[in-house]
């Protein structure tokens, strides 16, 4: 009985341990990208008042065309495989 405790709190620690390493990249990932290249020199490691999200729209236009695309072939297969 005593080795599965063990075992179990071993497993929960390298899931911990794993996390912690998994997460940072998605931090700076959210913080680079609501930064200015300027606000990116000057605070690297937190985030920068005021965000910008203008980085967002001009991605999303750009792959607007792609998306409709795909929900228009997406759509069409499903309705293909239903009749």
């Amino acid at each position: 009985m005593r080795t599965k405790a063990w075992r179990a709190a071993a497993h929960y620690i390298t899931l911990t341990l794993l996390l912690a390493l998994t997460l940072p990249p998605f931090y700076m990932l959210l913080i680079t990208s609501l930064k200015d290249r300027g606000q990116i020199i000057r605070h690297f490691w937190y985030p920068a008042l005021p965000l910008h999200f203008d980085h967002y729209t001009a991605a999303f236009v750009q792959i607007t065309p792609y998306l409709i695309h795909s929900v228009l072939i997406t759509a069409g297969l499903v309705g293909c495989v239903l009749c």
